[in-house]
């Protein structure tokens, strides 16, 4: 794998690790009428993410790719974080769905070129992100009234 490769796995790991703690974020702090369906929904998908960073840091360390995890080091990806944790449970979902999007989107250029590159046991851990965040957008479109069934 090149260098580029190997920062786009980073980023992806940015991603995800951003979005686990907007999840959390959005667990601990929502309020109103559907309060307890959403607060069960973010932390089913906080749980989903969490199982995937630890997974993810280590495959990462397989390829000798250093997985820093300080706020400096997650701060440089482009997902939006609310500016106070008091959001609608409305702005929660769609910044969750925005980040939900980029992330599957970075996974499934990172499969790609882990697939090319003979990196199986990577992308099959990929494609597992991805197959989740599928799960992630289906809950987060319902809860929106976006769709009725899985895409």
């Amino acid at each position: 794998m090149d260098k580029k490769d190997c920062d786009r796995l980073v980023m992806c790991f940015k991603l995800l690790r951003n979005l686990e703690l907007l999840a959390q974020q959005a667990h601990w702090n929502i309020k109103g009428d559907n309060f307890y369906q959403l607060h069960l929904m973010f932390e089913r998908i906080y749980n989903l993410l969490h199982d995937f960073v630890d997974r993810y840091a280590e495959n990462m360390r397989t390829q000798f790719i250093l997985v820093p995890n300080s706020p400096k080091f997650l701060s440089d990806c482009k997902m939006e974080f609310p500016d106070n944790p008091s959001q609608s449970d409305k702005k929660y979902l769609e910044l969750i769905h925005a980040g939900n999007r980029m992330l599957a989107e970075c996974a499934t250029e990172c499969m790609d070129c882990c697939t090319k590159a003979g990196k199986q046991g990577i992308a099959n851990m990929l494609q597992d992100l991805i197959e989740a965040a599928g799960t992630i957008y289906y809950l987060v479109e319902s809860s929106l009234g976006l769709t009725s069934q899985p895409k």
